[in-house]
Formats: structure tokens, sequence, C-alpha cells
């Protein structure tokens, strides 16, 4: 297709999935160059295929797809990759959910606060919590180096989670979940999995047993 054409298609997308987004949000959807994202976005609304709009501390111009339900509930209950497109875009991800989000693989051990490989956990309309994973497939375990529940998590969280870890132990082919004593959610969590929360020289121990 034509190159006009196709970043006009993309940021129609990229809209559609959103429902609501900047111009750096449609761009970020498709890894699209910003600026070029932003004319198109213009032009869409234009077209009236997409429709200008403000939002409350938003910096603007916001661009809202006309399919886009309103109003909208959410459901749903996901850990989430750090690339999920719902957390990729860090500054939209704070403004729709005041969620601060940093991976910190490539943080040096002393100065990360939640861990290694650390995945947001989404419940309902919140991101509520958050815990840092390892799939150890040799001793086949799923590791919880840590587990934190941020200010407005509901009173079932650790029980959500502890269900959705055992969702993704047994697609992953691990046998157990085992969750460190590491965060003001973790002693919560184990109990929800039948366990105590293990303290990280428990833990070495036991995956050298099962090893």
């Amino acid at each position: 297709p034509d190159p006009r054409e196709a970043m006009l298609r993309l940021v129609e997308a990229a809209a559609a999935a959103h429902g609501i987004g900047s111009a750096r949000c449609l761009a970020v959807y498709f890894r699209l160059p910003v600026k070029a994202a932003a004319q198109a976005a213009g032009i869409l609304a234009g077209r009236g295929v997409l429709e200008e709009v403000e939002v409350q501390d938003w910096p603007g111009p916001v661009y809202l797809h006309p399919a886009a339900a309103r109003p909208r509930k959410a459901a749903g209950r996901a850990l989430l990759s750090p690339f999920d497109s719902l957390v990729f875009e860090r500054r939209r991800l704070q403004q729709l959910f005041g969620f601060h989000y940093r991976i910190e693989i490539y943080t040096p051990a002393a100065r990360r606060r939640f861990g290694y490989y650390v995945l947001p956990f989404l419940l309902g309309e919140k991101i509520c919590a958050r815990g840092d994973l390892k799939a150890d497939r040799a001793a086949g375990l799923l590791l919880v180096g840590g587990a934190y529940a941020e200010p407005q998590a509901p009173a079932g969280t650790a029980a959500e989670l502890a269900q959705e870890l055992e969702l993704l132990a047994h697609w992953l082919g691990l046998g157990a979940v085992v969750v460190q004593d590491r965060g003001g959610l973790a002693e919560p969590l184990a109990r929800a999995l039948g366990q105590r929360p293990a303290a990280a020289e428990e833990l070495a121990l036991v995956e050298t047993s099962l090893t």
C-alpha cells in the first residue's frame, strides 16, 4: 500500500485498540514515528474517523475512536508482560491507572526496588499488585521473588493473584509456586497458596533439593 495510507490505517487500528489515546500512545502501539503518527491522527480527525477530545490532566491533543464503549467496565484478570501493549507506554499507564512502572532488568541488583523481572497484576479496572517472577525449569518451580500490593488493591488481591500464578505455572509446565518472603503481599499470597513465605536461604535449599 501507499506509505501515507498505510500510516493512516495503522494509526486508526491503534486507536481502535486503545479506545482513546494521545498521538504518542497511538504511535507506540505499532512502534511508529511519533511525528508521522501525530500527523495521521490529525488527518483522521479531520475526516471524522477519530474525534479529538480533552481529558482532564492529559496533555492534548487526545483522540477518541468512535467505537470505544462509553461508559466501559473491565473485568479482566491477568499478569502483564513488561512488553504488553497495556503497559509498554509508561506515561499512559500512569495516567490511566496511577501505576508507576519501570522494568529493572538493566538496573544493578542493589538498586532494584521490586526485582529483576516484575509483572504488573491487572484485576478488574485496577493494576493492584506486582510480582517478581522466575521460571526455574530445572526445579519445576515458579518462583515469586517478591510480591507487592498497590495502595488501592482490593481485599481479595492475594487470592486472585494466587489463582493467576497457579494458572501461569500450569501453562509453563511447572509443578508448584513458591513465594519468597519479600514484599508486603508475600505473606497473604503464600497463605492463599496454602504455604508460608520462604526465606531466601530456604528457597535456595528447595531449588537445590529438586535439581
